[in-house]
């Protein structure tokens, strides 16, 4: 039951920003595509790194529709780069 509550408040959520998912199974299934990573990039030559959470392979459909789904993290990587 709590699932269903759950999906339910992120679809209804989803509708009030316009994301095109007709069902609740849909739009989970297209959320379960998006994968948050941390990267870790040498910063300078002193030996530290930078530590960045990004999204990785978006779906172009999806992208505009994460940050009224408050996916905040950068979306930097997506599908083609």
């Amino acid at each position: 039951m709590l699932g269903y509550l759950l999906a339910r408040t992120v679809f209804l959520k989803a509708q009030q920003v316009h994301a095109p998912y007709a069902s609740m199974e849909s739009l989970l299934d297209a959320l379960t595509r998006v994968r948050r990573v941390t990267v870790a990039r040498t910063a300078s030559t002193k030996g530290r790194l930078r530590v960045t959470t990004q999204l990785e392979d978006i779906d172009p459909t999806l992208a505009p529709f994460l940050s009224g789904l408050d996916v905040t993290e950068e979306l930097v990587c997506t599908s083609g780069t």
